[in-house]
């Protein structure tokens, strides 16, 4: 008797386990956000200036960055992952995902972020569901999801004492998984510090535009590093509610 309990309960793992197999999913954007944030420094939003040069000055190029973590992640991350992440180009080469274009794209939110070729500007959020319900209808029953690939880099300070001190800069990933639902799976948010560090004056980074790429390179190879260790574990634990 106990053997055949066994029997089924194995049966049983065996078809969950093939069931979480067949699931797929798209990665339907995949971007960089143009510019250095200052949301941990205690000047805030009051760098705004420094923001819109960044995401007009062509010698802060991002498009390494974002190929290098595009290469890893598609080289990498996606067979970590418990389902099926469909070929890219499934996606880009969908007539309905070419067609549909979100926001405006004289909007800040475009003006501010640099796309891998081939993507379009999707980001979802209480606010942007239009664009889930969109991908929805543009992939029918092709796939069970949508994974959201965002880059992003903030000032941060390492030691300030009344907004002199000094900071560096801290690149993060971030990727979201919904489900056709339109209900968020999971949020996976890693980051990880520059080593380099610049001093601050009055709560402002004192930094020359072209120092700030070298920065971002150095944090976005150091995130990749930690990734690199840290992924299998984030990805077991998150999907796990999938």
């Amino acid at each position: 008797m106990r053997k055949v309990f066994l029997f089924f309960v194995f049966l049983f793992a065996l078809n969950a386990f093939a069931n979480a197999q067949e699931k797929k999913v798209a990665v339907v954007t995949f971007y960089a956000n143009k510019y250095v944030g200052t949301d941990q420094l205690s000047t805030g939003g009051s760098n705004a200036g420094l923001i819109a040069a960044l995401a007009k000055d062509p010698d802060f190029n991002l498009t390494g960055i974002v190929s290098n973590f595009h290469d890893t992640f598609f080289g990498e991350y996606v067979k970590l992952f418990p389902f099926k992440v469909i070929d890219e180009s499934n996606v880009i080469q969908n007539q309905g995902y070419k067609d549909y274009v979100t926001a405006d794209t004289s909007s800040i939110l475009y003006y501010n972020s640099l796309l891998y070729p081939g993507y379009n500007l999707y980001v979802v959020s209480r606010l942007y569901k239009k664009d889930l319900r969109k991908m929805i209808e543009v992939f029918g029953d092709e796939v069970d999801g949508f994974l959201f690939v965002e880059l992003g880099f903030n000032f941060a300070p390492k030691f300030a004492i009344g907004g002199v001190g000094v900071c560096g800069i801290s690149a993060y990933a971030s990727i979201s998984l919904w489900k056709k639902d339109e209900g968020k799976v999971f949020s996976i948010h890693e980051s990880a510090m520059s080593k380099s560090t610049v001093g601050m004056a009055g709560g402002f980074p004192v930094i020359e535009t072209k120092e700030i790429l070298p920065m971002c390179q150095e944090a976005s190879d150091l995130l990749l590093e930690d990734l690199n260790k840290r992924m299998p574990k984030i990805i077991k634990k998150a999907a796990k509610k999938f």
